[in-house]
């Protein structure tokens, strides 16, 4: 992982996601102390607080204490619950924050004749961060129209190594090899927006434990049972949407549209039925991100929604009737699901009752697996 200087000494008995959204913050707290015997990650608290008016306009925050009090204010909420405010926290990014894409990277040696070394790895690990940060410029310079955007990788998992026909988890240490296929999932995001979060944290008295993504994680999490995942990921925020494409496990990338719940109204009412001018303005603008991914030849049929919008009736509605297929090449007819409805949280021990109301921000959680794995 990026930031190994950042590592604890020992495995933290406990920690806490930071989920920061367009309109609000969440905060999970997790208990982490029988990890290392048997696995377990329990939520123990559970919390959210919506940022004032002001504190965040097209993207940007403009009020920076009222965005550290806001997440003050989550982790106050979470830490009620059970008692403790964690020191290490998990920031987790999305919408204008943050972006990620897959992205495979292919390593020849040049003696293959001699066993794989850890320090040779460790060689070929330099010269995969420069790629892969080569590889987010260029992704943030098409989202931006910027090419001389400063970019920071925040995260990079590495999902698989191709090598012989095999499929491995980690580098064959010990074996005679020619070329390796490497399959990474990466975050990253412009420069000054890490540095002010970084400083945000640090205002807030924590310490980064790691810094990820919500869509990094729910791919990961939902590859762990279909490894050739195709679905477009829809995540309908306060303030923005986040369209996400992934095809055989692989993330496309990410595209956002300042648009959100909170544009929605009235219309969006439990009892309404109605799809108003907004809601279509909002399809139009789902329609623009999909179009943006040029290289997709046809998109996967399942589309997954979640955030505070998808809840909102018309959305769905919206969505169910939408000329999807008129519009783009889709495989078959798509098919609306909710995020909620497809995720199994067995693997979390839930002592708040409220994990469901929090699934994505929950899921996040699983990057302390990671992070584990990472420092063995």
């Amino acid at each position: 992982m990026i930031f190994d200087f950042l590592k604890a000494k020992k495995l933290p008995e406990n920690f806490a996601v930071l989920d920061f959204g367009s309109g609000s913050i969440k905060a999970v707290i997790f208990d982490s102390s029988g990890y290392k015997a048997s696995g377990a990650l329990s939520v123990v608290g559970t919390g959210e607080e919506v940022y004032p008016s002001g504190t965040i306009v097209s993207g940007v925050i403009s009020n920076i204490d009222q965005f550290r009090d806001t997440a003050k204010a989550s982790l106050r909420k979470a830490s009620f619950a059970c008692g403790f405010n964690p020191s290490w926290v998990v920031p987790c990014f999305s919408a204008e924050f943050s972006k990620a894409i897959s992205a495979k990277v292919k390593v020849s040696r040049k003696a293959p004749e001699k066993p794989l070394s850890r320090q040779e790895w460790s060689e070929y690990e330099k010269k995969i961060k420069e790629t892969l940060l080569s590889e987010a410029v260029n992704e943030m310079a098409s989202i931006t129209g910027n090419a001389e955007c400063e970019v920071e990788l925040t995260e990079k998992v590495l999902v698989n190594i191709h090598s012989g026909g095999e499929v491995l988890n980690l580098p064959p240490f010990g074996q005679r090899i020619s070329e390796l296929q490497i399959d990474y999932l990466m975050g990253f995001t412009q420069k000054s927006t890490l540095k002010l979060m970084k400083n945000i944290v640090r205002s807030l008295g924590k310490k980064e434990l790691l810094w990820t993504s919500k869509i990094i994680n729910l791919v990961r999490f939902l590859s762990q049972k279909d490894e050739s995942l195709d679905a477009i990921f829809v995540d309908i925020d306060s303030e923005s949407t986040d369209v996400s494409v992934v095809l055989g496990g692989f993330l496309i990338g990410v595209r956002t549209v300042p648009f959100g719940q909170a544009n929605f109204g009235s219309e969006a009412a439990p009892n309404s039925t109605a799809i108003g001018l907004s809601t279509k303005d909002w399809l139009s603008m789902v329609s623009v991100a999909l179009s943006d991914f040029e290289g997709v030849k046809t998109f996967p049929p399942m589309v997954v929604i979640y955030g505070s919008g998808s809840k909102q009736p018309s959305i769905s509605e919206a969505l169910q009737g939408f000329t999807w297929t008129k519009l783009f090449p889709f495989v078959a007819s798509p098919r609306i699901v909710r995020l909620e409805d497809i995720i199994d949280l067995s693997a979390f021990e839930d002592k708040t009752g409220k994990a469901g109301e929090f699934v994505s921000s929950v899921v996040v959680g699983q990057s302390f697996r990671q992070y584990v794995k990472d420092r063995t």
